[in-house]
Parts: structure tokens; sequence; C-alpha cells
């Protein structure tokens, strides 16, 4: 094999070893939900809110989503707070 194929194979396999080992934000963020694995960190979300917000700004970082301001964005369902604090 050419010098340039080797190359090509060691580039390659160097950029999988990198997709392996290197954690992106989604998976960050998997492992900081109440099913993850550092669920008892300190880092973990302590609410509903708190993680639906990091979500969106995975999912955003990510380029999964557009960026939508809240007057774009309409609250449809109450928060846990205000579920337990209606009368």
């Amino acid at each position: 094999m050419a010098t340039g194929a080797w190359l090509t194979v060691i580039a390659f396999g160097i950029q999988v070893l990198i997709w392996i080992f290197n954690k992106n934000e989604l998976q960050t963020w998997c492992s900081l939900s109440p099913f993850g694995t550092a669920k008892d960190s300190e880092r973990a979300y302590k609410s509903t809110k708190e993680q639906v917000e990091s979500m969106q700004k995975v999912l955003l970082e990510m380029g999964l989503v557009e960026d939508k301001t809240p007057k774009d964005f309409p609250k449809v369902y109450p928060t846990f707070e205000e579920l337990i604090n209606h009368d």
C-alpha cells in the first residue's frame, strides 16, 4: 500500500478514537439526568425546570433546534411548582 493510503488509515483511526473517548454535550446531559450515571453528583439537575433548560441549551449547541426566544416559544404546560401551589 502507498504511503498516502497508510496515512489516511492512521488519520481515520485517530479520529475514531477521538469520537469514542470524547464526551459531547448530550452525553454529559444524559449522565446528569435522574437516570444517568452521575445523578448523585453536585452538578446533577435539582429540578425539572433546570433539566429542561439544560437540554434546550444542549440541543441548541448541537444545532438540532433553532434558537427561539421566549416570546416565540409559548408556555403551554404549568411548572411543577405551579401545580403544587394551585388552589
